[in-house]
């Protein structure tokens, strides 16, 4: 007979597990006299193993007191993958008298409850049912699907019952997508082997009736290595609501897991060895509880930031994701880690590509990702067999139904494939998880603001009322994820440890943060770059009349970045031009080159926002060089090029271009020309002047595209910045910020007058004064300031490279 024993833990922390630790203790006495003993450990969720196991590692070294290198003789089971087994074993049952009642669907193949969400979500979608909120619909539907409901009562009368209690409807088309997804998922997951029909279908008829005939052997129910085997059971975290009313969250509902262990224990008693039931229940507290929250706003910090943070060694705090997504940042940091948004351009590459090609830049890795996501596609798509119920199914509704080849492309454009090294947090264990260790942390850092990841769809909202008010009916039904569920983990999580601190990527996101937590202290995780040039007002100001900047605050409101530089250069020129105000004496009839640079900044704007609007900040990296070299041999033509008629140019393009790419070199010509009442001298010089700059900006572009790890370009165009430095207010605006595999790179256009041998720009004073062939990049040493003060890029002291300076000269 085996030795049944339950444990209660009040901790998310393994270390405080008893269960852990004897079996541990067991595992260590036991496997070396009795090698061919069986040893296995059952988790409720898929997402607790890893930490269990991490876990039994520690127990066993600490006992030891020496590396263990791997766990022999240890099977690790989800409640899905021991039920597949269990199918599996009944398949080759030979007796014909219990073959013949064991029911005919757990012979066939077996679908996991991930597969199975993922069913019920592609059926939503093929009748048309496209929202974000598909898979949070599809798990609830599922979990009507598979609950027993009160006599009379079905899901389309409770959904109905449920908008008129409300008296907040569903849209029509909506609730017919719905109820055509519940009546043909119903048909769907009747042809496979699940683990929700092993329990209800087998184990609660067939098992019961043979638990005690003497010819019931293991292999009609168990593996033998469960039948025989020392098993630690882990339940889910139970969150305690009231007396006798718990949430219990996981893959299945609690009812369906207690049937499965309470069977397994009853057959586990006609074996050996002994049973292990932890079950973990955390009490529902009232109080309010202190923590400190760090800010970023800035995804090249944060990512950097987080990163040192997890990898910091010998550290006595814990790191764990809130609602935080460690793939979610749209920028690539400089180990070339990041999130890339899928475009309709990678997908025609995709479809286009063939074996005797050599995909481009990083659209290998692209191809392989679309290339598994296709195959996961189809893995599910294969599971909808029962094509003609459905077209009946969708006239019933009036539905139409979507064509898979639409449905895998729009899917996929939502999708983000992730290049280069996985960042550390991915690794980090979640909310709602068990969390392993040696100890109790000294400090619980939470990435990440602690509200519950649930969807805000209306359409839940109305199926979370339609579970409340089963449970109202007596129904042990559970809500898939609940605020509730979220709230009682993070106040049982805060007593663990001494202090726990909250890192938000954005600001924004304390006004969602949950009104039980106190925020004792907010810290900014960004550090300033100031330090490397503040020189500018150490070495300048002596030069300058006493209280220069007192004076100049009291005749002007604000300094711009512009003037500043003015001033580091020359500060006599910068004192007689904006506080003297004397002014050079204006001469007639001159080519006016401060409308020449602020009409090729219009150009300039206007186009890539035209591009990048077109192709998306990826797909203009990969499409305009083509396009550049194209215009670039245009305006080669010296006849084309000299012509003083607009309609030449135009008519030269548009026999190049495509007509959505011509719009936008259209505006820029109109832009070149002017509005054509300006006849004189002077705007025609102008307008020569503006058409050499406009194919100087070109070539630069091109040049730029090609010798540039690019990502996205324009990314931010127009970006306007303010700050308080020194007592002053600095303003600016940044022409155009791109993104590279090494970080942000910031594009400045000019079109002054610039000395024939340019130099190299740097952002430290120090390096320009070692270095004679440096020129001090004031402007980029203030822009990456004032960024830096938006919370926007990273300083030098968090390990990010600063090469995020890099303007574009056009000469004239």
């Amino acid at each position: 007979m085996s030795e049944n024993i339950v444990f209660t833990q009040q901790s998310v922390f393994l270390c405080g597990h008893k269960a852990i630790k004897l079996f541990a203790q067991h595992y260590n006495q036991s496997y070396n006299i009795n090698s061919s003993q069986h040893w296995s450990i059952l988790c409720e969720r898929k997402e607790d193993i890893v930490n269990i196991r991490n876990q039994i590692f520690i127990e066993l070294e600490s006992i030891t007191q020496k590396k263990v290198a791997f766990l022999s003789g240890i099977s690790i089971y989800t409640l899905d993958t021991l039920a597949q087994k269990i199918c599996a074993s009944l398949a080759h049952i030979e007796q014909e008298k219990y073959r013949q009642q064991i029911p005919q669907t757990l012979f066939n193949p077996y679908l996991d409850i991930t597969a199975q969400e993922k069913l019920v979500e592609i059926i939503l979608n093929l009748f048309g049912y496209n929202a974000s909120d598909s898979p949070s619909l599809a798990r609830q539907l599922l979990t009507l699907l598979d609950t027993q409901l009160p006599p009379h009562t079905n899901i389309v009368e409770l959904i109905l019952a449920t908008q008129e209690n409300r008296n907040k409807y569903i849209a029509e088309v909506s609730l017919r997508q719905i109820l055509a997804t519940i009546q043909h998922a119903k048909i769907e997951l009747s042809q496979y082997a699940r683990f929700q029909t092993l329990v209800h279908e087998y184990l609660n008829q067939f098992f019961l009736e043979h638990i005690l005939d003497p010819q019931f052997t293991k292999s009609l129910f168990l593996p033998d290595e469960i039948f025989s085997s020392n098993v630690l059971w882990i339940g889910a975290p139970e969150y305690e609501l009231y007396e006798k009313n718990n949430l219990k969250p996981g893959n299945f509902q609690s009812s369906i897991v207690y049937d499965f262990k309470d069977k397994i224990k009853k057959f586990h008693t006609k074996g050996n060895g002994f049973f292990y039931d932890s079950k973990t229940v955390l009490k529902s507290l009232e109080a309010h509880f202190p923590v400190d929250v760090y800010l970023s706003s800035n995804d090249h910090n944060f990512f950097n930031s987080t990163s040192n943070l997890i990898l910091e060694p010998n550290s006595e705090n814990f790191v764990l994701l809130a609602d935080f997504d460690p793939h979610s940042f749209q920028a690539t940091c400089i180990e070339g880690s990041g999130a890339y948004a899928l475009t309709k351009k990678d997908l025609e590459n995709w479809k286009n590509y063939s074996n005797n090609e050599q995909p481009e830049g990083h659209f290998e890795v692209v191809k392989n990702k679309i290339d598994e996501k296709y195959d996961d596609f189809l893995n599910v798509i294969y599971c909808v067999q029962m094509h003609d119920s459905m077209q009946k199914i969708a006239q019933i509704y009036s539905l139409n139904l979507v064509d898979i080849n639409h449905l895998f492309m729009s899917s996929i454009l939502r999708e983000k494939v992730f290049i280069g090294q996985e960042h550390p947090l991915a690794n980090a264990p979640k909310i709602l998880s068990f969390f392993n260790g040696e100890k109790l942390p000294h400090k619980i850092i939470c990435i990440g603001r602690p509200h519950a990841a649930v969807s805000q769809s209306f359409h839940v909202k109305i199926l979370n009322q339609v579970f409340f008010n089963l449970r109202q009916c007596g129904v042990d039904i559970e809500i898939p994820a609940t605020e509730t569920m979220y709230r009682l983990f993070w106040k049982n999580l805060i007593l663990e440890s001494k202090q726990v601190d909250f890192w938000l990527q954005d600001k924004n996101e304390l006004e969602k943060f949950p009104n039980y937590f106190q925020i004792s202290n907010i810290f900014n995780l960004n550090k300033p770059i100031y330090p490397h040039f503040d020189f500018c007002f150490k070495t300048q100001q002596q030069n300058l009349i006493p209280n220069w900047q007192e004076l100049f605050l009291w005749k002007n409101s604000h300094i711009s970045i512009t003037q500043f530089e003015e001033y580091v250069f020359c500060s006599h020129k910068f004192y007689l031009k904006y506080l003297l105000k004397i002014k050079k004496k204006e001469q007639i009839q001159t080519v006016d080159f401060m409308e020449i640079g602020t009409k090729m900044h219009k150009i300039a704007e206007q186009l890539i926002t035209r591009l990048v609007c077109l192709f998306g900040n990826q797909g203009y990296v990969h499409e305009m060089p083509k396009i550049l070299n194209s215009v670039i041999e245009i305006l080669k033509n010296e006849d084309l090029f000299l012509s003083f008629e607009k309609e030449v140019w135009l008519q030269a393009f548009n026999e190049k271009l495509e007509n959505t790419v011509m719009l936008a070199f259209q505006e820029s010509i109109e832009l070149i020309w002017g509005t054509g009442g300006e006849l004189s001298f002077i705007h025609m010089q102008q307008r020569e002047i503006l058409k050499r700059t406009f194919l100087k900006f070109l070539l630069t572009e091109l040049a730029n595209l090609k010798n540039n790890s690019k990502l996205k370009v324009g990314l931010y165009r127009e970006f306007p910045i303010q700050f308080h430095f020194f007592g002053l207010k600095f303003s600016g605006r940044i022409d155009r910020i791109d993104l590279t595999a090494e970080g942000l790179e910031i594009i400045d256009y000019k079109t002054s007058n610039i000395a024939k041998v340019q130099k190299d720009l740097t952002l430290l004073s120090a390096d320009a004064k070692q270095n004679m062939k440096l020129k001090l990049s004031v402007q980029g040493a203030m822009y990456s300031y004032g960024l830096e003060k938006a919370h926007f890029v990273a300083s030098e002291e968090v390990g990010i490279k600063l090469n995020i300076i890099h303007f574009i000269f056009l000469k004239i």
